[in-house]
This record gives structure tokens, sequence and C-alpha cells, in this order.
């Protein structure tokens, strides 16, 4: 239920605290054109009998009762049930209070109210019986309590409570000539009693002067909160079955002590807090003995005016308003208050201006939370102890403590000025230490900057090596400086300039020995063992386990997918297993009698396994699980196996790096090709037309064969054992990985294609994604990486493992990448996505900037090649100029001094100009590249970007947000204004792997703390442009295989 009440009932109340003789100018002020509302309220005048009599005085609040006024009827004209009324004590907008006198079963003096004769409306009687209720449910020595209840003969409801003798707080505390303190001992009791309130449900909604009465219980004053009239029911509590309806825009209580919700009148609810801000204005009335805002003005004011001054006006402080009181009104405030003038405003200052204005704040949820709290703080104030009302500094806290400890600090004192000699001594110590400490801050502070400068310039030499360090480094140079743009700005645009591996889903649990995925990408087979059990699980993409089937003890030597996920075939030494996966059934479980086991593959049609044991090749039928053909090995041992289904043909070769070219049908001999390589062949690949073998061998070369005759057509010579060779999908390339450390691209015919794929130990293997567009390179350096076969580039930041990379595949057609960590589970990653150029249509700035030729001698000066470009700031502060000399400069234009470091390129700078917000500069040289700096650190802001075509002009989009070359493409930075993103520097950290704690040690995260950061990010609003990218970043994979 709402219940509020009507304006006219505001109205009508603020009517009767008038002379006569103003009240119809008030009428015309606060009713406007309403004819209703003006109609109302001078109808509910009339039945008062007020509208042309004089104004009531205190005496006219305590006559005799009048019988017919009750509307009572015969003999009982005076009496309510057992209740003898003797005298009307009090009358509001819908009730009149009687003192009255109970005779049975006990006679004691008693307050009954009941409805005023001709105001019982069904919504009258609602809030009458919600005031009942709403006492009736409260305990407390400060809340008036309800004795009784019932109705007239008549019908209209009344109710009975304890008689309270007293009078107003304020006047109160102003008759007896109150303290402060003992002031705010009656306000703290006060605050119990509306604590208790909203304990009960109950949110008073009139805390004002007039509803607590102070009365004296053996000598002790006592206040007492009344009038729960417009109480509201908090929490689900029903204070009446009869409905209280609250049409729009009505609002209510009393506008000296109405909260700007209140006022608001919007489908915003009213809660507790709202009595806080009643309570923060009595408080504030208790302590000047004025309220916040002027009741004359307020009285005065229309009804928008008079909302507009509750929202929006800000009052001045307690000790502001008792400042500008006029000298005689102030000095009554004070001898009231048993203190002069000055030291009363010295007494409100501070604690009790925060304490005050903290419950009179505009925003509600900057009050306390609770009457309790305000309490709480009021005695923390007495007790000279902190108050929550202000964040303490240290020397608030100090002056707190001084006042707790008086006599420890006066002892103190004494043997201060009895030991003169000490005190000098500690004196000139003190100042000694106080020009240190602010020394030590100075040069704190220059190390500081220091520290960052340096940050910045070794991220630049990391970067190209080591970029995920580099991002844990700025990380923590970020949590330093939180609100160091520049530093957010350089790790933003480091982020997103790059693609990063980054985790994808949880490790696979278990250690993981094999993987393979299936031919349409779309599936995972994964061989781990747990202890001493081995198993195999096939997983979606998605990590969902498709099936998992124990394997026992022995070892698994291999395993394969068919193409579209449905069978699955592994190898132990001594036993091969097939198993359809929907549902899991065997198709083929068959021992060896040729030797250990080493490696099957399931056949296109997925009717035909080929297995490879050390004695023999053999082809097997998936239908009835027969034996096809074999073809024993002549000598020595078989260790690797291939097949092409295209070409017809099967390659087997033995230990003594013999390879055996088969017929894939019939498994007879077609070609022997002795002695391939000079030791063990560790990999066998068929091109995807089946015309050439590729094979890698440990005596440090990969060769190419001829299907057809079983003669060599190419060399592939690497510096060490040559461990992975295989041909991309069209056949028209090959990449091997070598114990050197390096992947290599080669042609058909055997020619590098360009610059070998570096990693710092040797590599495992090097693998074609499925459309051919990325090669995945794995190594014993525990790095994963992806490139492009196109130019031989990175196309991935370096993924770095604790453990050595035993292998990485390719999973769909190049989003993610399935890596295998040795003695550890398989892990998913997925490539983040870098902005690409776009085509722009955005024009060069027109104007030319205006440097005079005394100017340009002067900033000559500062280069030693000729200036090809210069540009002046929006501003007109700073100048830019670039050069021949490879370097770009930054000038203040006042004195034409440089400002730091000169900005510098590999080659010729050709232009240089600023964003339109004079906070970058960007400058472009003659090898393509382009590069964003800040202007007043000139640290660099943004990677080198490499536009692939001569640049001779590059500017920024209006936004600063883009850059733009003269040769038609555009690239987004990121740009910070306001704060820097909190989630930032976590971010960096996830995405690198590491942190650095305070001690300056690095520590390596789990991908757990990325997973858990990706998660909390996409639950966040996007309420700003970096958030928004935030949660692509960590959420979307590359979804091409290649890249231009």
């Amino acid at each position: 239920m709402s219940g509020q009440i009507n304006p006219e009932e505001t109205i009508l109340d603020a009517a009767l605290d008038l002379p006569a003789e103003q009240r119809a100018a008030y009428l015309d002020q606060v009713c406007g054109k309403d004819a209703r509302l003006r109609q109302l309220v001078e109808g509910l005048l009339k039945a008062h009998g007020q509208i042309n009599a004089p104004r009531r005085t205190p005496a006219d609040a305590v006559r005799p009762v009048a019988p017919a006024a009750l509307g009572l009827a015969g003999n009982a004209s005076d009496r309510i049930g057992p209740y003898k009324l003797l005298q009307q004590i009090g009358e509001g907008g819908y009730g009149v209070v009687y003192m009255a006198e109970q005779e049975r079963p006990v006679r004691r003096r008693v307050a009954l109210k009941v409805i005023k004769l001709g105001m019982d409306t069904k919504q009258v009687v609602a809030r009458f019986e919600a005031e009942r209720q709403a006492l009736a449910l409260m305990d407390h020595p400060n809340i008036a309590k309800v004795l009784d209840a019932g109705a007239t003969e008549t019908g209209r409801p009344f109710f009975v409570m304890e008689l309270v003798r007293g009078i107003r707080i304020t006047d109160y505390c102003d008759q007896n000539n109150l303290s402060t303190a003992k002031r705010l001992d009656l306000f703290v009791q006060v605050c119990n009693a509306i604590q208790h309130a909203h304990q009960k449900g109950i949110i008073h909604r009139d805390v004002k002067p007039s509803n607590i009465l102070v009365t004296l219980h053996d000598g002790v004053p006592v206040p007492k909160v009344i009038d729960f009239g417009i109480a509201k029911a908090t929490s689900g509590q029903t204070l009446t079955d009869k409905t209280v309806f609250t049409a729009f825009e009505q609002f209510i209580g009393t506008p000296a002590y109405m909260s700007p919700e209140q006022a608001e009148m919007s489908g915003l609810d009213i809660d507790t807090r709202s009595d806080i801000y009643a309570l923060g204005v009595l408080l504030y009335e208790l302590l000047t003995g004025k309220t916040p805002f002027d009741g004359k003005r307020l009285v005065s004011a229309a009804l928008d005016e008079l909302r507009r001054i509750i929202r929006e006006e800000d009052p001045p402080r307690p000790s502001t308003r008792l400042s500008s009181l006029e000298a005689g009104e102030q000095t009554t405030v004070a001898r009231r208050r048993q203190v002069d003038a000055p030291k009363l405003v010295h007494l409100v200052r501070g604690d009790l201006d925060w304490i005050v204005m903290k419950c009179l704040e505009k925003d509600r949820t900057r009050r306390y939370e609770t009457a309790n709290g305000l309490a709480m703080d009021i005695q923390r104030h007495l007790r000279d102890e902190p108050v929550t009302a202000v964040a303490p500094n240290s020397l608030y806290k100090f002056r707190k403590f001084a006042r707790r400890k008086k006599a420890v600090l006066a002892a103190v004192s004494i043997i201060l000025l009895l030991l003169v000699s000490g005190t000098i001594i500690s004196s000139l110590l003190a100042v000694r230490a106080n020009r240190a400490r602010a020394q030590l801050r100075k040069e704190q502070s220059k190390t500081k900057q220091a520290v960052t400068r340096l940050a910045l310039q070794s991220v630049e030499t990391l970067f190209p090596s080591d970029s995920s360090k580099a991002l844990a480094i700025l990380a923590r140079a970020l949590r330093d400086e939180p609100g160091n743009r520049v530093i957010a700005e350089r790790l933003l645009n480091a982020l997103s300039s790059r693609s990063f591996l980054v985790p994808k889903l949880e490790p696979f649990a278990g250690e993981t020995i094999l993987a393979r995925v299936s031919g349409n990408g779309l599936r995972i087979a994964l061989a781990t063992v747990t202890g001493q059990k081995s198993a195999l699980e096939i997983c979606d993409l998605g990590g969902k386990v498709i099936a998992s089937l124990p394997s026992g003890t022995a070892p698994i030597r291999d395993l394969d997918l068919s193409p579209d996920g449905t069978l699955l075939a592994s190898v132990t030494d001594d036993r091969i297993q097939v198993e359809t996966l929907s549902p899991v059934h065997s198709l083929l479980d068959q021992s060896s009698a040729t030797g250990r086991f080493r490696q099957l593959r399931i056949l296109p049609g997925e009717s035909r396994l080929l297995a490879l044991s050390e004695g023999a090749l053999t082809l097997y039928d998936l239908k009835d699980g027969r034996t096809l053909t074999q073809f024993k090995a002549p000598s020595g041992s078989f260790l690797q196996m291939a097949s092409s289904e295209p070409g017809g043909l099967a390659a087997a070769a033995d230990e003594e790096g013999t390879i055996f070219l088969c017929d894939l049908k019939s498994l007879q001999l077609v070609h022997k090709i002795p002695k391939a390589h000079n030791g063990v062949i560790r990999h066998l690949d068929f091109a995807p037309d089946g015309f050439n073998l590729i094979s890698a061998g440990a005596d440090s070369v990969a060769r190419i064969w001829k299907t057809g005759t079983g003669q060599r057509s190419a060399t592939l010579p690497h510096a060490g054992p040559v461990y992975w060779a295989e041909f991309s999908p069209n056949g028209s390339n090959a990449v091997t990985a070598s114990a050197d450390g390096t992947a290599q691209l080669w042609d058909i015919a055997g020619q590098r294609l360009g610059l070998p794929m570096q990693h710092l130990e040797s590599l495992n293997t090097a693998r074609f994604s499925l459309d051919g567009g990325l090669v995945a390179t794995a190594g014993e350096d525990g790095v994963a990486r992806v490139w492009s076969p196109a130019d031989e580039s990175p196309r991935s930041e370096p993924a770095q493992f604790p453990r050595p990379v035993v292998d990485a595949l390719f999973v769909g057609r190049g989003a993610a990448l399935l890596v295998l960590i040795e003695r550890q589970g398989a892990q998913l990653l997925m490539r983040t996505v870098r902005p690409a150029w776009e085509a722009a249509k955005s024009e060069p700035p027109s104007t030319p900037p205006k440097i005079s030729a005394a100017e340009r001698v002067m900033l000559a000066r500062g280069h030693s090649w000729p200036i090809t470009c210069f540009d002046v700031s929006s501003d007109g502060k700073f100048v830019v100029t670039a050069s021949e000399d490879k370097t770009a400069r930054l000038w203040s234009r006042k004195d034409l001094q440089p400002i730091g470091e000169p900005l510098r390129h590999n080659a010729l700078v050709n232009c240089a100009r600023f964003s339109p917000d004079n906070e970058r500069v960007i400058t472009s040289t003659a090898n393509h590249l382009v590069r964003v700096w800040d202007v007043r650190t000139t640290a660099p802001l943004t990677d080198a970007f490499d536009c692939g075509v001569p640049v001779t002009n590059v500017w920024f989009a209006p936004d600063s947000a883009s850059i733009i070359t003269s040769a038609g493409w555009s690239l987004p930075i990121h740009v910070v204004r306001g704060d820097c993103p909190d989630w930032l520097p976590e971010l960096a950290e996830a995405v690198a792997g590491s942190r650095y704690n305070d001690e300056g040690t690095e520590e390596p995260l789990t991908a757990a703390v990325f997973l858990k950061l990706r998660e909390n990010l996409l639950q966040q609003p996007s309420r700003d442009l970096l958030t928004l990218w935030a949660k692509q970043f960590v959420s979307a994979g590359s979804a091409q295989g290649g890249a231009k």
C-alpha cells in the first residue's frame, strides 16, 4: 500500500497555521488555477469553522468537549465506552485527540483519538486504522503505547493510547536551556525509537518536533514519538485490511521536514531513509534553532517551487547557518545552549556538520542506512571518537584521541616542560625528520615517475620477443598508478593490436598423452593417464564429454577418429580396439601376433582400419573384424606409417631408415626405398593427391619422394634432427619442425619459403590448419604459436607453458588450438581478434598550421636534418616537427623548448599531426609505419603499425579514436577518457599468464584466472566502448584460418 495523503490535507494544515487574513493569498499561490482543489480546501476550512476565525492559540488547543462535535447522542455525549472525555488536547487533518479518564477496569488518564465529524471517508478511515495498527505493533519506551481501540456508537473508529504530558522537543530544550550534549542525548533516544519502528516494518514519514513530546519520568526527560497518522508499512507488514490509495503526484509530510524523494512524487518508493532525512532536519533545528530551509519561504512558495527547493537546493551547514544569524539572534540561540556564540559555532563545526549533512543528502543511498547508525555516530561524537560521516584523516583521529586522553596528554606535557633540553633536541630532530620525509616523498615521486618511464621503455624492447612479460610489467605499473592514462592506453593498444592465445576452456582433466581432432573439426579425442589407469574421452568443442571409455592399465600408443567423429580407434602395445560412439559399441578388439602395435588409421568409408606393428602392416575389415591382408616387415621393426586414399598407397618405415610403399588395398609392395635416411625416420606424410611422400629423419633432413617411381625429388636440410614434416592441405607446400628450434616452409621443389619460424628450443610438431592458412608450432621451450604461411610472420603471440608442448592441433578452421603439455593436461586455446585496416573517406585537415619564420628557424635547430613536416595543437600550446633525421620532436609553443625525448623511428619521418583533443600525436615514416605518442610524456601509446603501402600523410578521426592514412585506410585505437578501467590490469595479467607481486617477483597464473575474469566481464553491462571491447576480446576467437 502507498499510504500517502492528499495534497488538500497538507494545504489545510498549513492554512490553519496562518492568520485568517493571510489564508486567501496563500490559497491563491498554492492552488493556482486548480479551481477544484481551491474549492475543496475552502470547504474543509469551513467544516472546521475556521475560514474567517482568528488563528488558533495554544490556549485554544485545550478546551472543553463539545458533544455535538463528536456526533454522539443521548446521555453518552461526553463518553466513549469506558472513557470519559475531559478536554480536547490536539487536532490534526482528520483526527481529534482528547484527554479522557478510563473508569474500568482501572482508573487512569489516557489520550483518545477519534476521527473528526464529517471526515470519516473510506480513505481517512483506512489511514486512521493504519495509524492505530502501527502504534499497536510497537513496544518502546520512547513511543506512545496503544492501550485500547474500538468504535463510537455512530461507527467512527477510535483508539486509546498512553497520555503523554509533554511539550515539543525543541521547546523543551529551549525552555530548559539544554546544552548541545544533552540535546544530543535526547536525540539519540528519538533515533532509537525510530529504529524500533523501522524494525517493526513501520516508516513514520512525519518526524518533526510537534510529533516528539518530552515528558518527565522521575525528573528525567523522556522523548515520546507520537502521531503515526501517515506511517507506511514495509517488509510486507499489513497495517489495515482497507485500501489506502494514493493518486498520481500526491505527496505527504510537513514541507520543512520532507525528504527529496517524498517531494519528487515519482514512482520511487519511500523507505526508511526518508525518516533519516527528517531526523537530520530535527537535529539541524536542535543545533541551530532553525530548519535547513526557511519555513516562511516554504509556506509561501507555490507547490512546484516548494518541491524544487526540497529536491534541488542544498541547505547551508549548521555551523554556516549559525555564523550567518544576526548578532542578537545568534546570542539568543547560544544562550539557550549555555555557551557563547563563537563556542557554539566551534562545537557544531566538524563532526555535527558532517553528520547532519549526511542525513540531508539528496541521494538517499548516501545517507545513513539506519537510524541506529545515525545514533551510533552521535554517540561516537559525544565520546570524542571518529565518526563515520566522513573519511577520517590522521589529524582528525589525533584530535579525537587528544580529547579522550586529556589527562594523559597533560601529564606528557608536564614532563616535556621539565625536560626542556630534551624537547629542544626532539624538536630539532622532528624538523629534520619532517624535512627528510618531505625529501623522501619527493624522491619517491621522482622514483615512481622514473619507474614508470623505465617500465614504458623496457616494454618497448620486450614486446617483439616476450609480449607476455611486457604485459605483466605494464599491468604492475598501472596497479601502482591506477590513474595513469598513458600506461592504460599503452596496455589497451598492446592487447588489441596483437593476437593472443587465451584459454577457451578449463584444462582437460588428467595427464593427456595423445589427442586427435576429427576430420570435420568438431570432435576431440583424448588419451589420458591418471595414476596407473588409462582412459579415452571424446569431447565437443565446448568441452562437453560425449563418451568416456576406460582403457585399463596399458599405455595407449596411438588413437584416431573417423572423419565425422563417430568412430574411435585406439591401440596399446598388444591390442587394437575400435568402437562406435553413438551408442558406444565395439567393432574390433584385436590382439597382435606380429609384435607390439605402433600406429593405426581409420580409412575413409569407415569400413577398414590400417594398423602398424613392429612386424607387419595389417588391413582390417571393421564390418566383421577380419584381417583382410598383411605386409610383413622384411627385416628390422616398423616404426612409422602413413596412408593416402587418393593415391591408393600405404607407406611404412623401419628402424634402418628404409621406406616401403605398398598398394593400399592388397598391401603388395610397390616400391622399396632403401636407406631413405641415415637413421631413424620420425614422421611420414603423403601429399593430398598421393603423388608425393615426405619423410622426416633424425639425420637432420626431410626428403620428398615421388610415389610413382620411389625416387627422391627434394632434400630439405636443417641443423638438427627433423621431428615432423607434413604437406599443406593443397599439397603445394610443406612444413618441417626440427631440433634446431625452427620450423621451415618449403615449396614442392624443396626451395625455402621465407624465414624460419623460430623457437628457443627444439620443435616437436608444426601443423597446418584445415584450410592451410595457418601453421601451429609446438616446442620444448614450452611455447605454442600460430604463424602465417603466406609471409612466415607470427599470427599470435607465444603461448607460454611451464613444461614442453608436445603437440598443437588446430580445431575447426583455426579458430581454436588444442595444445598438449608434457606430463600435464591438454588445453584448448582461442585466438583473440586484432583490429583490421578499413577503407576510410575522411579528408585530412585543410588549414595549414601558422608558424612564423623565426619559429621555423628555432625549431630547425632541434634536428640534425631538414624538417619535413610540422603541426600546431588546436589550443596553440604545442608544436610537433618531423624530420629526415628519423625523429619527431614535441615543443612548447610558449618558449620553443623541447618536451621530453625525441620520438625515434627507423626511417625518415614524413608526417606528424596532433589529435583533436591535443593529448596525442601521430607520426608516419617512409617505410610505411605509423605510430601514436603521448604529447606530455612523449611515450608511445601504440605499436608501430605497418600500413603495407606508402604513406605521405596521416591524421586522427574527429574523436581521436581512429588513425587515417593518405592511402585511404583507417585503424581504430584505444583512448582513455576519465577513469582507467579497473579490470584492465587483471585482464593484462590473465592474458600474460603471470603477474608481478609487490616484491617485484613474477608469479604464474592459471587458466582459471582468465576464465573467471571472462565470466565477470561478460556479466557487466556494456556502458562504454572499452567494456564492450573487453567483452568481445575475451570471448571471440578468430573466425578465419588465414589472415591478410
